[in-house]
Formats: structure tokens, sequence, C-alpha cells
């Protein structure tokens, strides 16, 4: 079990902003892309989900207990969002002008072509922020200083920690949409007998 405060080497009484500071700090070296190991990195960001969720802050401050339920579970974060999908399809039936009929639609065909799409978006932004990264090594690279520090590197590399983190929680977002298609694989829905929807029957 994790202490978070130790982790994240904070006081009991640290504030959301040191916190946050305190994670920022201890990402860039513990990041994979920086050196550290995606178990460090795992860790230092499951403090910092711990700390930054009154509840769970509490419960540890009080019993000393880190919540099981993890926020990061793949197939519960996959479960809630198929749930999400047939909550708002169904609805979309209900809502639409035209009385749109559940036999009109496809829900498992649906939500494959809607996470399909999801994952598609995802690859999309992983690209872009990955090209950003590059660029900004790049960049980094020719930047040079007289001075002892190089302030302008360590801002710079700041955002780039950021746009990896970012890079991150593409991927995360992936897994989970996969997560969610392995799910339904095995799902069909079947269409509803005598239900004629040109007709006056229904």
């Amino acid at each position: 079990m994790i202490d978070p405060y130790k982790v994240l080497g904070l006081e009991k009484n640290a504030t959301i902003e040191e916190i946050n500071a305190a994670y920022k700090k201890a990402a860039r070296w513990a990041h994979p892309d920086g050196g550290g190991s995606a178990e460090e990195f795992d860790e230092i960001r499951q403090a910092h989900l711990i700390l930054l969720d009154p509840k769970k802050r509490r419960r540890f401050d009080r019993d000393g207990i880190v919540d099981n339920n993890n926020p990061d579970n793949t197939t519960a974060t996959a479960l809630q969002r198929i749930t999400m999908f047939f909550v708002r399809s169904v609805q979309a039936t209900i809502n639409a002008p035209q009385n749109l009929h559940l036999n009109q639609l496809d829900l498992i065909q649906g939500a494959n072509s809607f996470f399909d799409l999801e994952i598609q978006n995802h690859h999309k932004q992983i690209f872009e922020l990955e090209t950003q990264v590059k660029q900004f090594e790049k960049a980094l690279k020719r930047l040079k200083t007289k001075r002892d520090r190089n302030v302008i590197a360590e801002l710079v590399n700041h955002h780039v920690s950021e746009l990896k983190s970012g890079i991150l929680a593409q991927k995360r977002e992936i897994e989970i949409f996969e997560e969610a298609k392995l799910i339904i694989k095995d799902y069909t829905f079947e269409q509803e007998q005598g239900i004629w929807l040109g007709g006056l029957h229904r």
C-alpha cells in the first residue's frame, strides 16, 4: 500500500497547489521518457489522484486506507462508457422528433462504430502531441545560455512534460475504448419481430 504523502514528498496539511506542484515535479523525473519507469510514474499518478479526491484523502488520513476503487480500472471505466452510449442512444429514440424506433438501430454495431471513431480521434491527438514534443525537443537542443542555469529550458521542459502526460492520457483512452469493444463483442442487439417500420403497425 502506498503512502501518497511520502510518494510526493508532502506533509499531511499540504494544499491543493502544493500537491499539484509536487506531482508535476515528481512526474518529470519518474516519466518513462525521462529515465523513470512506468511503475514509478503510475505510483506518483495514483498518489496525486488520491490526494485530489477529498473522500479518498480523508479516508487515508483517518484510517490509513487507500481506496481500492481505482479510478483507472480499465474494465470498470469501459463499462461506464458502454452504459453511457446505450443510455444516450435509447434516450435519443424517446426524444427524436420523428419518433425513432429501436428497430431502426443496432446498438452493438453503433457502439462499435462510435468506439472506433473515438480510438481514431485519440490516435490523431497522439500524433499531434508527439509532433509537438519532437519539435520542442529539437528547439531545446539549440537553446544555449552563458548562465549557470538554463531557466528557459527548464520552463519549456515543463511544457514538454505536460505534452507527454497528455500523450499518456490519450493512450489510456484508447485502452478503455478497446476494452469496451472486447466487452461488447459477445453481445448482439436483436430486432423485435412483427415491427413494420414503414407501415402503421409497430
